[in-house]
């Protein structure tokens, strides 16, 4: 792993052991799936994300949030033109097209929040799914709101149809995005 990879990956392993220090955790160590999926202590769930010299972790063990998925990324206009076409649907590419924000910005928007649904629903699925598997069905930016609905379904507890809310925020170039998936 690339020197700086590697200090990414430790900072957001550092963010993850303050979150459960937070709650009171008496472990605080987060072990490592396959597919280096965070493995979090008995009563804890959380997700951890890094990019770009940026790390955050969120952790609880509020029995009412089933899965919880959180991504940062810096934003990279040319990424996103590269990667649009695997990353929007044609539909999907159509309602960006109607939003008075800048497609770039949309796309990374888009990009975090697949990826931030990935990593709530991996631990319960044990498998991947790519970013067709899911469609931005609404983007509310003054609320800083959006909701994403599976276009497949994944397993017989998240089905085509299903509409996943999330948040998210923007600090200079980066853009976090959450999903909780309650009980």
């Amino acid at each position: 792993m690339p020197t700086a990879r590697k200090a990414d990956y430790l900072a957001g392993r550092y963010c993850a052991r303050r979150a459960l220090m937070c709650l009171g955790a008496h472990v605080t160590d987060v072990g490592v799936h396959l597919g280096r999926v965070p493995r979090w202590p008995e009563g804890f769930i959380g997700s951890i994300s890094h990019s770009a010299k940026r790390a955050i972790a969120l952790a609880t063990n509020d029995a009412r949030i089933r899965h919880l998925g959180v991504d940062t990324e810096r934003h990279q206009p040319e990424a996103m033109r590269e990667i649009a076409e695997m990353l929007a649907s044609h539909a999907e590419a159509q309602y960006i097209a109607r939003l008075p924000l800048a497609r770039e910005w949309v796309l990374t928007l888009l990009f975090s929040a697949k990826e931030s649904l990935f990593k709530a629903l991996y631990p319960a699925l044990q498998r991947d799914f790519d970013f067709m598997a899911a469609e931005l069905a609404a983007l509310a930016p003054a609320e800083r709101r959006f909701t994403l609905r599976l276009t497949v379904t994944l397993s017989a507890h998240f089905k085509a149809g299903d509409c996943f809310d999330g948040y998210f925020s923007e600090d200079g170039d980066h853009l976090t995005t959450l999903v909780v998936v309650r009980q």
